[in-house]
């Protein structure tokens, strides 16, 4: 797959929490994050701090400029219901079938100055399970290594971690590599 440029990103809405999801004009920016929870397990006789992960806390911010024409009913009406909506997030939408989507929390801003642009912004949470498309795997899991496969860091290894390929196929590739 091909680098993108950011100029054709998407955030989608559905306030039903369904997967109607409506583009929400005029944003030009938004942040995923799905850090986990570090917690040190370092013991007696050990070389290095080590460390076992909880679950993601996936969450993320948007924002973009005030469009009277969507922005209240799309942003400011799904911030102010206590029910999750459904959130879609589109790198690039010449592949838009490449996204990020679960339901959300939303929380948004106005920013209106007299020498400026009105812009808006928001910061979401995770109100349900996250998914990334089109693997439909669970943001933050598959990441488990096979025992035996601790620090490799190889194309073979990141696959493995998505959950995408047996560990046969994980070092028939990893053959392919030390060959060059």
């Amino acid at each position: 797959m091909a680098r993108r440029h950011g100029s054709t990103g998407q955030v989608a809405i559905d306030p039903a929490g369904t997967t109607t999801y409506v583009p929400v004009a005029a944003l030009n920016s938004w942040t995923l994050d799905s850090a986990r929870d570090k917690v040190d397990v370092t013991a007696f006789g050990d070389t290095n701090k080590q460390y076992v992960v909880g679950l993601p806390d996936t969450k993320g911010t948007f924002s973009g400029f005030w469009d009277e024409l969507s922005t209240p009913d799309t942003v400011f009406a799904v911030a102010g219901a206590d029910v999750p909506c459904g959130l879609k997030l589109t790198p690039s939408t010449i592949t838009p079938t490449y996204f990020a989507s679960g339901l959300a929390y939303l929380d948004a801003s106005i920013d209106v100055k007299s020498d400026g642009a009105v812009s808006i912004s928001g910061e979401w949470v995770a109100a349900g399970p996250w998914l990334w498309e089109p693997q439909g795997a669970l943001l933050g899991r598959g990441s488990e290594r096979a025992p035996g496969r601790e620090g490799r860091t190889s194309r073979a290894d990141r696959d493995d971690r998505a959950g995408l390929l047996s560990d046969e196929e994980n070092d028939q590739i990893e053959e392919r590599e030390r060959r060059g």
